[in-house]
Formats: structure tokens, sequence, C-alpha cells
């Protein structure tokens, strides 16, 4: 900013704060640390055009509801974030709250790298904010008390406490967590900006703050004074910075102590307009005259007249970063306006307030999700050339979950059971040193939540413990799963659970691995099938090689408890090996449905990310097995699709009401990371398998 442009022209009264305000003012001046002008022009040099939204979960209602484990939603952060990237967006500004780190800093600290983690995968970097004036000055931990039916951001919490922020001598305990969470972040090229405080200094008339805009003004200079001088301790490799939003463009505005501070404080200038062309223009008119780069962190609010059609292209135009308010209308129910605390509204609004996509993915407006992708040149509006029955375009699923709970989002190898009320789904996750077996809970197939692991506890389980397949029986949950990272001695085993959770291994562990000059004697991805008395177990195992994988089956009395001497080897080669091009020299993962007395297996066709893709094959006897087809029937996905790397490791589910799904894993970075998703099976009149995507209705036939 030119200097001359914010020397301090009126003095502003301070009331009771009137010491700390002089102080706060002698230290403006002083900030050393701040990125000359040179610096901060270099940096933005780096960076594409800053273009994205302000970011909260369509299942979180605020700060607090998206970031505490009870809550945290990765899965629908992924999603939401690829409907993003999908449409040229390559940042998102999302909101931190310091009660988080209080609670649980080595939790919050983990899920915010998990975060980080996902957007990073869609190519999209995030300005942190630390702390918010703005709406509910009374937080707290804890589950969050249900959104008020049609009414803008209704849940949306302050941060610090109004009992902090109204005492100076306070502010102190702040720091421990600013510095912390810079600290452990600084150097993370996933950063794009820190942004101190959101909107100082902003009444909140809808709530009892106990003081007047004033104070509040005037509390929030001493504040954010400190959060610059603790934030330049920190030293982070990202600009600082705290954004003006009170009639921005006029001069005599910028002299108040709060606008003076972010000024002259920020390495990069940011700023909220949330009015016409007009408002923007002048806008950009006036604080382009500091000379360092600007980004509008917020604007779009279609009934006030701050519209993409008008205010993009003109950003665009002038190189200033433009993150919009909101991206996915949810229960922060910003597509209300302001004036929903006043007036009641009883059906969705036209215009929407703020935010681009429904929840299923589809736009508002599509004419304004396509200005989007004109404006930032990407064509990701993915079309893909017929080559056969079973292509399809790409998608995102309404069921995309992945277990975050040690960085890189994981989860490998479903299946689902119900039990006592609920869906119960096992899977494997990779710890730092090991695979384990997670668990996660539904009542819809489609949202989970993670509820416990099935840790290794044994010695022939050190390694790790994996590929889970699960069934109820005698009201029991039972799981079979193999030993893992142990090579050609990896075999399978048995436990069983009361409540689906805590689990009772076997005592004969491990109870299963083949035989035979046709093996190396390995057993990993079980299967178990009950008919009847007659219990088969399938699995995958390595020829002498240890170079091809294929499958075996073996059968026990389920009355023998499957333990480790009930079980009789049935086959003395392989009952399914790899023939196919597309299944390269892997076959794995089978999975089992009876339907009209035939017994049907899905198999996965191909190492990981080879692709894998999913095949079918039938017997009647549950030994002999032929393919339904010489070509997938579940390929991989296109090109920028969820599962473009895989579609793998199938597992079948058949719900009380006789509707069956194949879950499976896929990803698009050649397994740097795994997600689960699942697919409707239907039969023909033939009685031969297809699926059915359920979020189009696009059908997978055998061909």
């Amino acid at each position: 900013m030119n200097r001359s442009m914010i020397i301090l022209t009126t003095v502003f009264g301070c009331g009771a704060l009137a010491a700390g305000c002089a102080h706060a003012e002698a230290d403006w001046e002083k900030d050393a640390g701040r990125w000359p002008v040179e610096k901060a022009n270099e940096w933005y040099a780096q960076q594409q055009w800053i273009v994205g939204a302000n970011f909260v979960p369509s299942t979180a209602s605020n700060q607090l509801e998206m970031w505490q484990e009870e809550t945290f939603d990765p899965e629908t952060i992924d999603r939401e974030l690829g409907w993003a990237s999908a449409v040229g967006y390559n940042a998102m500004r999302v909101y931190l709250h310091d009660l988080l780190w209080q609670a649980d800093a080595a939790g919050f600290e983990k899920r915010i790298d998990a975060y980080l983690a996902i957007a990073d995968k869609h190519g999209i970097r995030t300005m942190l904010v630390l702390f918010d004036s703005v709406w509910d000055p009374y937080p707290q931990l804890g589950p969050q008390k249900e959104p008020v039916p049609h009414v803008h951001n209704s849940r949306w919490v302050q941060s610090p406490h109004i009992d902090i922020q109204k005492d100076p001598s306070r502010y102190g305990e702040l720091k421990p967590y600013l510095a912390a969470i810079l600290t452990r972040f600084k150097s993370d090229k996933r950063v794009l900006a820190w942004d101190l405080l959101n909107e100082p200094g902003n009444p909140t008339p809808q709530y009892e703050e106990g003081w007047s805009r004033e104070d509040k003004e005037n509390a929030h200079v001493i504040l954010l004074g400190k959060l610059f001088d603790w934030a330049r301790e920190a030293n982070p490799s990202q600009p600082l910075t705290a954004g003006i939003w009170v009639d921005v463009g006029n001069p005599q505005r910028a002299t108040h102590p709060l606008d003076k501070m972010m000024l002259e404080r920020s390495d990069i200038i940011t700023f909220h307009t949330y009015g016409p062309l007009a408002a923007a223009r002048r806008a950009t008119e006036f604080l382009e005259q500091s000379g360092r780069p600007l980004i509008c962190t917020e604007y779009m609010s279609r009934g006030s007249g701050s519209t993409f059609e008008t205010i993009l292209p003109y950003f665009k135009e002038k190189n200033v970063g433009a993150i919009n308010w909101g991206l996915v209308n949810g229960r922060s129910q910003t597509i209300y306006p302001w004036d929903s605390w006043d007036k009641k509204y009883t059906d969705e609004p036209t215009p929407w307030f703020h935010d681009v996509f429904r929840k299923d993915g589809t736009p508002y407006d599509p004419k304004e999700t396509e200005l989007i992708r004109n404006v930032t040149g990407t064509s990701r509006k993915i079309q893909i050339k017929s080559d056969g029955r079973n292509s399809a375009p790409a998608y995102q699923p309404a069921m995309y979950y992945a277990d975050a709970d040690y960085g890189r989002p994981f989860a490998k190898d479903p299946d689902v059971v119900r039990f006592a009320g609920r869906y119960l789904m096992y899977y494997s996750v990779r710890q730092p040193d090991r695979v384990v077996i997670g668990i996660a809970e539904s009542n819809d197939l489609t949202h989970w939540r993670k509820i416990g692991e099935l840790a290794p506890v044994t010695d022939y389980e050190q390694k790790g413990a994996a590929a889970p397949a699960a069934l109820v029986h005698n009201e029991k949950v039972h799981i079979f799963y193999q030993t893992y990272g142990n090579g050609p001695n990896d075999a399978l085993c048995h436990a069983v659970s009361e409540d689906g959770v805590h689990f009772e291994r076997n005592k004969t562990n491990p109870i299963f691995a083949p035989t035979g000059d046709w093996t190396i004697g390995r057993a990993i991805d079980a299967e178990v099938y009950i008919d009847g008395d007659t219990a088969f177990l399938y699995g995958a195992t390595r020829d002498p090689k240890m170079k091809r994988q294929m499958l075996f089956v073996a059968t026990a009395p389920v009355s023998a408890g499957f333990e480790r001497n009930s079980w009789t080897q049935r086959c003395d080669a392989p009952i399914l090996e790899p023939v196919l091009p597309w299944e390269t020299d892997c076959i794995e993962a089978p999975t089992i449905i009876k339907h009209n007395n035939r017994y049907i297996m899905f198999y996965a066709g191909g190492y990981n990310n080879n692709p894998q893709q999913i095949g079918a094959a039938a017997t009647d006897n549950g030994i002999t097995w032929e393919r339904l087809s010489l070509e997938p029937l579940l390929p991989n996905g296109p090109e920028g699709a969820w599962n473009h790397s895989e579609s793998g490791h199938p597992g079948v589910f058949v719900d009380d009401d006789g509707a069956s799904w194949l879950f499976f894993q896929g990803n698009n970075d050649k397994g740097k990371t795994w997600f689960l998703s699942k697919i409707r099976i239907a039969w023909s009149n033939e009685g031969l398998p297809f699926l059915i995507r359920p979020e189009d209705g696009h059908e997978f036939h055998l061909r």
C-alpha cells in the first residue's frame, strides 16, 4: 500500500481499552518480519492464478463439526473437492478453531494433515484461517446443535470464545495453539497462506455479545497485533494476512486502526466484497496501489449483485485471486441470505445466496460452472469415447469412503454385513508400519463412520492382518482374514465377535494354507460361503516362483467351528488362474453369491493398479469354475475418474430385503490413496449378473 494512502489521520476512541490501543499503534511500524514487496510479488508470480471457494463439507454446520474426530468426514471432503477441482478450482479457504487444538492437539493436527492430503490429491492448496469473529460467540465442543431450518450459517461459531476476546489479559492463552499449528505446517507446500483473523471487529447482533462494536474493534486491534507478532515468531514459509472487509476502497476507512494494521502488516493483501462489479472494481483499484498481490477471499452473493458472471472475469483480468463463499449446499445453509435471521424462509430461495453445487454434485446453475471452467481454462467436463458396452463417463460415487487416521486416505478390501440393526464394514487400513483391519458402521450403506480396528495381537499377526471376509453365523460376526507381510508364509485366520467390534481369535490360527507342487503355500484374500452344512473357503495363492496369483478352495463342516483340522483342500490345481490379457498374472479376491441354485463368483483380475478390474465366473458345485466373460464386468474408470487406476477387490453383500451390492476399492493415483465404493448387483432373465451404478443408473453387462 502506498503509505500516503493509509497514514492515520483520524484518532478513534479506545474507551476502556485505550492503553492497549496506544500500544498496538506504536507496534504497527515495527513488523520487521513483514515480507518486502518484492518477495511478496515473487511468491505470487510462482502461483497459478488463485481461484476457489471457502470450504466446509456439506455434512458440517461449522468448524467444530468439520474437525472433531466423531464428525470428521474425509470421504465427503474428497468427493466435494473433486467437484471443485473439476471446474478448475485450485484453492480453498478453510477455518480452524482454537478449542479443537486445546482438546486434542495431536488428533486435530492429524486431521488437518489428512484434509491437506485429500486437497493436494485434487491439486488444491489451502488458506487456513486461525480465528474468526463472526456469528455465535459461545462455541462449545461436542455434538453441535442441529441447524435452524432455512437460516444462513445458524451454527457457525467464533474463535476464540467471547470471554477471551473481551479480556486482553487472556490473549496469551491463544499463543500455544497458533504457534503449534504454524510450526507444524510452516513449510508445508499444501498450505497456501495463513489468514490470522477473519473479519476482525465484526459485530453479531443476532447474539448477545455484551459489548459495543467500538469495544470489539478496539479489542481486536490488540488481539490482531499479537497474532501477527506470534505468527512472525513462527516464521512460516507461507505469507501472513488478515483481510479488510468494511467499505473496501474508501480511503477514509483505510485509516481505521484495524484496517491500517491489516494493510500494513499483511504480506499479501486480502479483502472481501459482496457488492456488484462496481464495488469489486473500487476495492481492487484502491488496494492495488499497495504494489502487493491481491486476493479476494470472500465474494459471490447472488442476491446482492455479486455474481460469478460479473466478478470472476474481472478478477482474472486483474490477476486478483478469487475465493468465493461456499462450495456445496449443506448444513451451513448458506444458500439462504443473511436476512434469513429475520425473515422466514420455508423453501429453497431463488436465487441461492452462496454455494455452487447441490449435495449430489450437480451444479446449482450449469451456466455458472461452465463459466468457471472457461475462465479457469479447464476442460475437465469428462466425456469418454465408447469402446464397448461397459465404457462409462467418469462420475463421483455417493459412497466414497477412506480411512485417514494415518495420513493419506487408505481403505482396501471391503466386506460388509448387517448385524444388530446396523451395517458393519471391515477393510484393510495401513498404519505407518503395518496393515490392520478397520471397522466402520453405517445406517444407509453410503455414509460410513469408523468405530474400531482389529489390531494384531498374536505372533503370527505382528507384521499385519488384512483382507477381511465377514459373515454372520449363529448371531455372531465371523471374520476370515490373512496375515500380512510374510511373503510365501502368509496364511488365513479366523476370529469371532458377539458385538461385531471386539473379536476373539480362533485358537487354532492360522486355519488354512494350500499345499501341493502347484503352489508355494501362501494364502491370502479369504472368502467363506456357507451353504447348508458346508462351509466353502476360497482364497488366493502364488505359484512356486511367487509370480502368478491364482485361486483355491477348501471345505469344512460348519459344525466343526472353522478350526484348522476341519478343512479339506478340494483342489490339486488352481480353480481359476490368470489366462486372459486383462488378468495379466493375477486373479485374487474371490467373493461369492448364490442365484437360482448357481454359485456366482466376482473376482479381481490383474495386480493392483495394473489396472485391477473385476470379472465373473460361475459353478454348480462350488469347486469347478468357468468364466462368464472374456472381458471384465466392472472395468477401471476412464482418465480423470476416481477409479482410473483400478476397480478391484470386490466384496458381495446381500441385504435383508434381498438387495445385492458389490463393494470394491479404487483410486486414480496409482495407489497413493485408496477409497471404497459400491455398485448394485442385478440379474438378467437368463440368470446372469450385471451391475447398476446407483448414481446415474449406468449398467455394466457381461460381454
